[in-house]
């Protein structure tokens, strides 16, 4: 006990700064007499025990304790509870002030800290292999309990390495294994505290929430007892995410970027899609070296695997790719080079007579020589500079009164205007007429029946005035029949 007393009496003084041993013996007083008492303290606690130093009551008058004082204490204290988290001793050796200092910039961006917002559900978009990835990701910007990253739930290694072979940084609180707090945090925080259990039963919720519904629920299953999120992590992972799944994507990636062909022909599937369709296999084959061993090609491979994939005979294309090929920079910056192409690509012509678009195709090996006559055109421009194409509706408003003019009447001329006028359109126009022609004649039909109804009604009312003459005995005989004129003239 003696010992530890010594030990942090030299700490109050040389890293503290206190210097009057009047101050620093009240301080120890209050029961900070060991180091490892740093760890069982907190902001409250500590401003509690310089309350009663400064006044003490009674006849004592106090101590004047500083405030740099309270604050070096109280970075003391942070300090002390991060290495409680990590496993990392609490002495002399690991509390110097260099590293107690480091501990600002981090509570500070902890302070500020706001975790994501809820994760999305499994789905068919949304497959679970691509869900994981999602989470161990997202695991990294939320926060447990103690405030460390919650991806420490599902690091490899449940035991965490011993300090003397994973060393501090000479002027940092965090290992030279690390880039930061929160690395330190995720590879080190403990499996074996309240803090934990409280962590992997919010781990588990956020899992049991996303695969519920899905075939995927029955995998948890096992683990809701428990709410053990880790269990059930490592389940969905160990299903969903073997070797033989990231072989598969392994596989398709190398099939797109070294057997899909782009020649020009789907005017659908542009240069721009081609290249992203490399780009998107690239990060496929990342994902799976994380998972499975995998050598994952260079940038040079990958230009080269670029260019290959184009089979055509475009002269713009054919430039870029003979310039690229020159040019030792390009062939070693994938992303140079698909800029390069994309600005060289000239607007194609569809074959079928549709509207033009980029230059595009894509199809496997072996179809090249199927399309040899498709031949690439570039949109005409009139006197004001707009191009005679295709414009969409808000790109056609961005044109000025003369362009949209010029190529209004280009439309017409050429036969693709959708705003032609009747008298413009004989066919249209008589189409127009015949169907005119048609109701009339109708309609005068209608009207002769109608006429011809009308002399009955005549002849009829004569035959009732015959009858009203007739004797008394015979009336009633004949009655006129009830007729709608109204209905009539209204069908007609």
């Amino acid at each position: 006990m003696a010992a530890n007393a010594i030990v942090m009496r030299a700490f109050i003084t040389n890293v503290i700064g206190v210097t009057d041993n009047a101050v620093r013996d009240a301080i120890m007083d209050q029961g900070l007499d060991d180091m490892s008492t740093l760890a069982d303290m907190d902001t409250t606690k500590l401003e509690t025990i310089l309350k009663t130093c400064r006044r003490p009551g009674g006849a004592n008058r106090g101590f004047a304790v500083t405030g740099m004082t309270e604050i070096r204490l109280k970075q003391a204290i942070q300090a002390s509870s991060f290495y409680d988290m990590v496993g990392r001793p609490i002495d002399a050796a690991t509390l110097t002030r260099s590293r107690i200092k480091s501990m600002k910039a981090f509570y500070t961006i902890e302070d500020k800290h706001t975790d994501p917002k809820e994760m999305p559900a499994v789905s068919k978009t949304l497959p679970v292999l691509k869900w994981l990835e999602i989470l161990e990701t997202t695991l990294q910007d939320m926060r447990g309990v103690q405030k460390s990253p919650l991806s420490y739930l599902i690091r490899d290694e449940v035991n965490v390495p011993a300090h003397a072979d994973d060393p501090l940084r000479a002027t940092k609180a965090y290992g030279i294994a690390y880039e930061t707090f929160q690395e330190e945090l995720e590879a080190r925080s403990t499996h074996g505290n309240e803090a934990y259990k409280e962590d992997n039963s919010r781990l588990y919720q956020i899992i049991q929430r996303a695969v519920a519904g899905t075939i995927h629920e029955s995998s948890i299953k096992a683990f809701e007892r428990r709410r053990d999120g880790r269990g059930s992590y490592l389940a969905l992972k160990q299903q969903n995410g073997g070797a033989s799944k990231w072989r598969s994507i392994i596989a398709k990636a190398e099939r797109e970027s070294m057997q899909d062909i782009w020649d020009g022909r789907n005017a659908r599937y542009s240069v721009y899609n081609h290249v992203l369709k490399h780009r998107a296999a690239y990060n496929n084959l990342l994902r799976a070296s994380d998972n499975v061993p995998y050598q994952v090609p260079d940038a040079e491979t990958r230009v080269r695997r670029l260019l290959d994939s184009i089979k055509t005979t475009v002269p713009e294309i054919v430039s870029a790719i003979t310039h690229i090929k020159s040019c030792p920079l390009k062939q070693g910056d994938f992303k140079a080079t698909a800029v390069f192409l994309l600005e060289c690509a000239p607007i194609a012509k569809v074959p079928t007579g549709g509207r033009e678009h980029s230059v595009a195709a894509v199809h496997n090996e072996g179809d090249i020589n199927d399309h040899a006559d498709f031949q690439y055109t570039e949109a005409k421009k009139g006197t004001t500079g707009v191009e005679f194409r295709y414009y969409p509706y808000r790109e056609f408003n961005q044109l000025s009164n003369d362009q949209q003019k010029e190529l209004t009447d280009w439309r017409r001329k050429n036969g693709n205007s959708r705003g032609k006028k009747d008298d413009e359109n004989p066919t249209k126009k008589t189409k127009f007429l015949e169907s005119k022609i048609s109701a009339l004649e109708s309609h005068m039909e209608k009207m002769s029946k109608f006429m011809e109804q009308q002399d009955e009604y005549k002849v009829l009312a004569v035959t009732v005035s015959e009858a009203a003459k007739a004797p008394s005995g015979n009336r009633g005989i004949l009655k006129p029949p009830t007729y709608n004129l109204g209905q009539k003239a209204a069908d007609s």
